[in-house]
Protein backbone atom coordinates (compact mmCIF):
# COMPACT_ATOMS: atom_id res chain seq x y z
CA UNK A 1 0.00 0.00 0.00
CA UNK A 2 2.45 2.50 1.00
CA UNK A 3 4.33 1.65 -2.59
CA UNK A 4 0.77 2.69 -4.13
CA UNK A 5 1.36 5.94 -2.01
CA UNK A 6 4.23 6.78 -3.36
CA UNK A 7 3.65 6.47 -7.02
CA UNK A 8 0.56 8.42 -6.69
CA UNK A 9 2.68 11.00 -5.55
CA UNK A 10 5.14 10.19 -7.98
CA UNK A 11 2.09 10.94 -10.14
CA UNK A 12 1.24 13.87 -8.63
CA UNK A 13 4.32 15.77 -8.93
CA UNK A 14 4.70 15.06 -12.52
CA UNK A 15 1.13 16.40 -12.93
CA UNK A 16 2.08 19.41 -11.60
CA UNK A 17 5.24 19.85 -12.84
CA UNK A 18 3.55 19.15 -16.62
CA UNK A 19 0.86 22.08 -15.96
CA UNK A 20 3.37 24.02 -14.91
CA UNK A 21 5.48 24.10 -17.66
CA UNK A 22 2.29 24.39 -19.72
CA UNK A 23 1.36 27.17 -17.82
CA UNK A 24 5.07 28.51 -18.92
CA UNK A 25 4.95 28.01 -22.22
CA UNK A 26 1.54 29.23 -22.56
CA UNK A 27 2.82 33.07 -20.61
CA UNK A 28 5.54 32.92 -23.06
CA UNK A 29 3.22 32.08 -26.50
CA UNK A 30 0.90 35.10 -24.97
CA UNK A 31 3.79 37.41 -24.92
CA UNK A 32 4.78 36.34 -28.25
CA UNK A 33 1.26 37.00 -29.70
CA UNK A 34 1.45 40.11 -28.03
CA UNK A 35 4.90 41.40 -29.49
CA UNK A 36 2.97 39.92 -33.28
CA UNK A 37 0.42 42.22 -32.61
CA UNK A 38 2.75 45.49 -31.57
CA UNK A 39 4.72 44.54 -34.70
CA UNK A 40 1.91 44.37 -37.19
CA UNK A 41 -0.12 47.44 -35.83
CA UNK A 42 3.48 49.21 -36.74
CA UNK A 43 3.77 47.69 -40.40
CA UNK A 44 0.34 49.09 -41.00
CA UNK A 45 1.01 52.34 -39.65
CA UNK A 46 4.05 52.93 -42.34
CA UNK A 47 2.36 51.11 -45.03
CA UNK A 48 -0.67 53.88 -44.44
CA UNK A 49 2.17 56.45 -44.08
CA UNK A 50 3.65 55.46 -47.70
CA UNK A 51 0.33 55.46 -49.01
CA UNK A 52 -0.10 58.52 -48.34
CA UNK A 53 3.11 59.60 -49.28
CA UNK A 54 2.65 58.36 -52.86
CA UNK A 55 -0.84 59.79 -53.43
CA UNK A 56 0.62 63.07 -52.48
CA UNK A 57 3.34 62.48 -54.53
CA UNK A 58 1.29 61.65 -57.26
CA UNK A 59 -0.77 65.06 -57.06
CA UNK A 60 2.20 66.98 -57.02
CA UNK A 61 3.21 65.07 -60.54
CA UNK A 62 0.15 66.10 -61.96
CA UNK A 63 0.27 69.43 -60.91
CA UNK A 64 3.51 69.92 -62.28
CA UNK A 65 2.83 68.02 -65.54
CA UNK A 66 -0.07 70.31 -66.16
CA UNK A 67 2.37 73.66 -65.60
CA UNK A 68 4.76 71.83 -67.75
CA UNK A 69 2.09 71.63 -70.67
CA UNK A 70 1.17 75.10 -70.30
CA UNK A 71 4.87 76.34 -70.30
CA UNK A 72 5.14 74.81 -73.16
CA UNK A 73 2.00 76.18 -75.05
CA UNK A 74 3.61 79.73 -74.84
CA UNK A 75 6.67 80.54 -77.05
CA UNK A 76 9.12 82.56 -74.56
CA UNK A 77 8.90 79.24 -71.95
CA UNK A 78 11.74 77.39 -72.69
CA UNK A 79 13.93 78.09 -69.71
CA UNK A 80 10.72 77.53 -67.06
CA UNK A 81 9.88 74.33 -69.74
CA UNK A 82 13.66 73.27 -68.52
CA UNK A 83 13.04 73.65 -64.88
CA UNK A 84 9.72 71.85 -64.97
CA UNK A 85 10.73 69.30 -66.93
CA UNK A 86 13.61 68.29 -64.14
CA UNK A 87 11.85 68.39 -61.68
CA UNK A 88 9.01 66.32 -63.17
CA UNK A 89 11.89 63.84 -64.02
CA UNK A 90 13.11 63.50 -60.64
CA UNK A 91 9.88 61.67 -59.42
CA UNK A 92 9.61 59.34 -62.53
CA UNK A 93 13.05 58.13 -61.17
CA UNK A 94 11.96 57.73 -58.33
CA UNK A 95 9.00 55.90 -58.90
CA UNK A 96 11.14 53.48 -61.86
CA UNK A 97 13.57 52.40 -58.85
CA UNK A 98 10.80 50.22 -57.01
Amino acid sequence: MESDIHAMQRDLDDAISSRRAAEDRADKLALDFSRAQDQLRLEQDNYNNAESLRKQLEVQLREITIRLDEAESTKDGKKPVAKLQARVCYPCTITRQR
